[in-house]
């Protein structure tokens, strides 16, 4: 607010306007790679944010880019309205809104899920910079021009052939050869390679590793082992960790496996080879949606969720979950 009151006393002056056009260009790419990089800067390997921490980090990162668009968007009508003699920060408002709503469904049903987040950065990076380009030439400011030009061409070696997707994933995972990087609705998926392990991350967190024999045993068989006939089995993610393949030791068993992002099963597929079992029904649906509203009942259900380090994750370490796939079980399952 005090940046905008500052501002607004700039009247008429494109320079500012260009040169903070600029830098909101650059700030997203440095803010998203500060992301990325706080936890391995400022953390030991294997410890997480706290809440407060994962807060104040946060806070931090965005106040640069906060700060400056909030005083553009002032900048930006009190300019008009000395340009127009009229008092346009209706217009201004109403075009951003416009320009929210178009990002907003761009990125959603686009972006991110086809494209990488530096890569969408740096479309949203020319686009900026197109901005900065067609305001300087308006006002003849040949310098600014030049500047914009320059950066523009400079970033395309960067998002060409560098990969900054790529180059931050590796420095994220120092040791490690990255098998696959993508990005997904649900979060970001990283596959590494560490002395024939083959480690599955999401959003930075282990989910699991290939050939946890022992984990994947006592998952299955101590619940198996509580019910005397168990043929019709409800498991609950992490069926591509090896838990599926324990379940195929049991004869005439049906296995329906919950998944929330279908990339999983993808992965699963192409890395593991787990899911080639003949009685496996794949259902990529979110697991607390489905259980409200299947007929099904099941003898055993397996939960094999990640720990509840997230908000998702967390929803299945709750009473009210329990008592929910309770309603699906058999009587004695």
């Amino acid at each position: 607010a005090f940046l905008g009151r500052w501002s607004a006393r700039q009247k008429g002056n494109i320079a500012l306007i260009v040169v903070t056009q600029l830098i909101i260009a650059i700030l997203p790419i440095v803010t998203l790679a500060g992301l990325h990089l706080a936890a391995s800067v400022f953390m030991k390997t294997g410890v997480m944010f706290s809440p407060g921490q994962s807060w104040l980090i946060s806070l931090l990162m965005l106040i640069p880019f906060c700060l400056l668009s909030g005083a553009l968007f002032t900048l930006f009508s009190s300019t008009l309205t000395h340009m127009s003699g009229k008092f346009s920060i209706g217009r201004v408002y109403g075009i951003e809104s416009l320009g929210s709503i178009a990002g907003g469904l761009l990125f959603s049903l686009v972006l991110v899920r086809f494209m990488p987040a530096f890569q969408s950065l740096f479309i949203l990076f020319w686009i900026n910079i197109s901005a900065v380009i067609f305001i300087s030439m308006t006002s003849k400011m040949r310098r600014f021009i030049i500047i914009a030009a320059a950066l523009g061409i400079l970033s395309l070696p960067i998002f060409t052939l560098l990969n900054p997707d790529e180059a931050i994933t590796e420095l994220q995972f120092p040791g490690q050869k990255i098998v696959l990087s993508k990005e997904t609705p649900y979060g970001k998926i990283v596959l590494t390679q560490d002395g024939g392990q083959i480690n599955f991350y999401e959003s930075g967190k282990l989910c699991f590793s290939s050939d946890q024999v022992q984990k994947n045993e006592e998952t299955v068989h101590f619940a198996m082992a509580q019910h005397e006939d168990p043929d019709h089995i409800l498991i609950i993610s992490g069926g591509i960790s090896g838990t599926i393949a324990e379940l195929e030791k049991y004869d005439s068993i049906q296995i329906d496996y919950l998944e929330i992002n279908p990339e999983w099963v993808n992965i699963g597929k192409r890395y593991t080879g787990t899911l080639d079992f003949d009685n496996l029904t794949i259902i990529t649906m979110d697991a607390r949606k489905y259980i409200r509203n299947t007929t099904k009942q099941y003898q055993v259900i397996i939960v094999d969720a990640p720990a509840p380090t997230t908000a998702q994750s967390n929803r299945y370490y709750t009473v009210e979950f329990l008592r929910e796939a309770r309603k699906i079980l058999d009587p004695d399952g």
